[in-house]
């Protein structure tokens, strides 16, 4: 993190984070999964932490379905900035969507109506796969357990 004291929690969840790349948390959710690995986080810490991460764009802050506020880390990665987005509205993990279908559909709204969507801010709302099969959506260390891709 440039220009911050880099303390032992920061470097934890910066490692906790990077090895769980594109999975979203909340503040509340990230703090529970440190505290299972050992590391005692507050949730004003976290949620410091993610907001930061926001600032220096590796991460990308959102409201889920529900009302929470759920942070994803994508480390900087640009090409988060150039697909659509789905968000399960039970769980409330965002996914993303990176194929030609979604790419075509872009396309068609420009070529056909004018319309330029911004992928960025572009999500759409509906269930996933887990949430459809009657999972909860979240993994046995209370934390959304999913890979971030579609």
């Amino acid at each position: 993190m440039r220009g911050e004291y880099q303390t032992r929690q920061k470097r934890e969840m910066t490692r906790f984070l990077a090895e769980h790349a594109m999975q979203c948390f909340s503040a509340e959710e990230l703090a529970r999964a440190m505290e299972a690995e050992g590391v005692r986080v507050g949730l004003t810490t976290a949620y410091r932490f993610l907001e930061s991460l926001c600032r220096q764009q590796t991460a990308r802050r959102y409201q889920d379905a529900r009302g929470l506020l759920r942070y994803q880390y994508h480390g900087g990665d640009a090409d988060c900035e150039k697909h659509f987005h789905v968000m399960c509205s039970r769980c409330g993990n965002m996914f993303h969507v990176d194929c030609e279908m979604v790419s075509e559909l872009s396309r068609h709204l420009y070529a056909e109506h004018g319309f330029r969507v911004d992928a960025r801010e572009s999500v759409l709302v509906g269930l996933c796969r887990d949430c459809q099969k009657g999972g909860d959506g979240h993994g046995a260390d209370g934390t959304s357990g999913r890979d971030g891709d579609l």
